[in-house]
């Protein structure tokens, strides 16, 4: 420490011994240290705290979003946690449960619907073949009537000509 003095010119220079600097900061060095270590500790205690309480379900979450869509409507997401991560998860397996509910529906519409249209072709081949039999019978008839016809025989002719007008009766 360096001083001058007024009027004189001189310079008054003080000297302290490093060891009695170094014995009052030694203490206060150990205290700031501690404070320091106790922070950290703090630090690493909450840290780990919110991560259990928050990111690590989050990532849980994330990491079951991810992936096969299809696996996951045989999978549910297990988070028994007392807050909006357990709810945002219990949310989740709700929607998986309808979405698989509502595939199954699906699947059983379309399935009805299958044996709808199935049966709706039946329905349509049958009308066909009941058509059809009338008409070839008639065809028959019209045959014979004409082989009548070429026979000269009008009896075979009225008699057809009858048996026609009560089938078409």
């Amino acid at each position: 420490l360096f001083r001058e003095v007024p009027d004189t010119g001189w310079i008054v220079a003080g000297a302290v011994p490093l060891h009695e600097i170094n014995s009052n900061l030694t203490g206060l060095l150990t205290l700031g240290v501690g404070v320091l270590i106790l922070i950290g500790a703090v630090f690493v205690f909450w840290g780990a705290v919110i991560y259990r309480a928050i990111a690590a379900p989050v990532l849980e979450i994330s990491g079951f979003l991810q992936g096969d869509a299809y696996a996951k409507f045989h999978k549910r997401l297990y988070l028994k946690r007392p807050n909006e991560i357990g709810l945002l998860a219990g949310q989740i397996n709700q929607m998986l449960d309808k979405l698989s509910e509502m595939t199954h529906t699906i699947l059983q519409n379309q399935s009805n619907m299958y044996e709808l249209d199935l049966a709706k072709k039946r329905a349509e081949l049958s009308a066909l073949q009941s058509q059809i039999n009338p008409h070839f019978l008639y065809n028959t008839l019209d045959c014979i009537k004409g082989y009548g016809y070429l026979l000269e025989s009008g009896e075979i002719v009225r008699i057809v000509d009858s048996l026609s007008q009560i089938m078409r009766y």
